[in-house]
């Protein structure tokens, strides 16, 4: 998942996570093709309807594996090329090693990584038999913990039927085997999209008019439209005044872990994908980040992906064009599992945050009066996905943190994302 602004008013910070997308390297796809295009369904007319979880941007829901009793919690993402299973459920089922091959997540981390085939996936009644899946450790970060998941639905199930449709407003997701009745579609937008090597939905975005960009469809990402810096350099070469706010630290946390470093984020004076047109967005750009369009935007819409004519088809949940940031300190905040306290994990330049001097790896120790001691997992995943557990709900907090062992004390006040932005020097890279 990637940066995610926070919609609601009540967001205190923004949070930055994503799942990351399971990239394979052409010579890689050419060992792995047939373990890729493994898989099946058998039954036929199918209209399947199911419901989803779904918190921190990211669509969750149960199946079962080899007719387990239980069910397991799988994420849902168009933008991993493999299924992925728990270290956990490859030791419950026996699963066996297929082949070993190295892949790369959103932020082009690398690593060797097990595969192996799954007899059965059962969603919402359906069975998919033998599909290849890749076994990772699901519990790498305390953010992916958070999650609770035993894995992922990734592109190579679901392509095996051709039309999808999520409903991000009920938690109501259905897929079929024949086109969806489109009466009651009103306002329609509809993206063209190719496929990938690995069978990932990919769109072409237009930026102000002239520079196209290709963003992966990548719904396993909690964030809006998230950039390399390759394309934002692009766009600075059209437009040398183009608005934009540096995030330092943290910048991003994919499957194989957390990237460190630089990243930005971007106002534009329009973007189109497909004939879908938006005023003044906001975009952001990381280091060695894979370019993606996630839940960010897309649960703004009910959402039709259509394998069989490469499309995808937005209905607007509301009549409100889609709000794309919102208000926030200009910070975030991560949890160190061995020390179980909280710290500042990312800080915005500009924001009120780095106005006041507030750095990276700040230990949090009290926050408008509360000390802030030992933190369990659970608490920290639970303001995970309401930060009112530890900021509450005011737009004012007051701060102390640790730092070489000194406690600093910072008022901050909440500002929109769209005044930190602002022009920056040439040589900005």
């Amino acid at each position: 998942m990637r940066v995610n602004w926070i919609r609601s008013g009540k967001a205190v910070i923004v949070w930055m996570f994503f799942l990351g997308i399971f990239m394979l390297q052409g010579c890689t796809m050419i060992r792995m093709g047939r373990l890729f295009l493994k898989g099946r369904i058998e039954q036929r007319f199918i209209q399947e309807e199911l419901d989803f979880d779904y918190k921190g941007n990211l669509i969750v829901f149960d199946v079962k594996i080899n007719n387990s009793e239980r069910d397991y919690r799988f994420i849902f993402d168009t933008g991993a090329a493999f299924n992925v299973v728990s270290s956990e459920i490859a030791g419950t089922f026996q699963l066996v090693e297929k082949a070993k091959d190295s892949i790369s997540d959103v932020n082009r981390k690398r690593g060797a990584i097990p595969f192996t085939v799954i007899d059965d996936i059962e969603v919402g009644g359906v069975h998919f038999f033998n599909t290849a899946a890749a076994v990772m450790d699901l519990d790498r970060t305390p953010e992916l913990k958070c999650y609770n998941v035993d894995g992922v639905i990734g592109a190579n199930l679901i392509r095996l039927v051709p039309h999808w449709k999520i409903n991000y407003s009920t938690r109501r997701m259905i897929f079929s085997d024949r086109p969806f009745d489109r009466v009651g579609e009103q306002v329609v937008y509809t993206i063209p999209f190719k496929k990938s090597i690995q069978r990932i939905p990919e769109v072409e975005v237009v930026i102000d008019g002239r520079e196209k960009l290709n963003f992966s469809v990548d719904l396993g990402s909690a964030r809006a439209f998230s950039g390399s810096l390759e394309q934002l350099k692009k766009l600075r070469r059209l437009n040398g005044n183009m608005p934009l706010v540096k995030k330092l630290g943290e910048i991003s946390q994919g499957a194989l872990g957390v990237s460190q470093g630089v990243g930005y984020t971007g106002k534009v004076k329009n973007l189109k994908i497909g004939n879908l047109s938006l005023k003044n967005p906001t975009l952001d750009f990381d280091e060695d980040t894979h370019p993606t369009i996630g839940n960010g935007f897309f649960g703004n819409y009910i959402f039709i992906l259509d394998w069989n004519n490469k499309e995808i088809r937005l209905i607007p949940n509301t009549q409100d064009e889609p709000v794309l940031c919102s208000d926030s300190f200009g910070f975030q905040i991560s949890y160190d599992e061995q020390g179980r306290y909280l710290y500042v994990n990312v800080i915005y330049d500009p924001s009120p945050a780095q106005r006041e001097g507030l750095q990276v790896r700040d230990k949090i120790v009290e926050i408008n009066g509360r000390k802030i001691g030992s933190v369990t997992l659970s608490e920290y995943c639970r303001s995970r996905f309401d930060p009112a557990v530890f900021f509450g709900r005011s737009g004012e907090i007051e701060l102390k943190v640790e730092r070489n062992g000194q406690v600093l004390e910072f008022f901050l006040k909440k500002s929109p994302l769209s005044q930190f932005i602002g022009r920056f020097p040439a040589g900005w890279e």
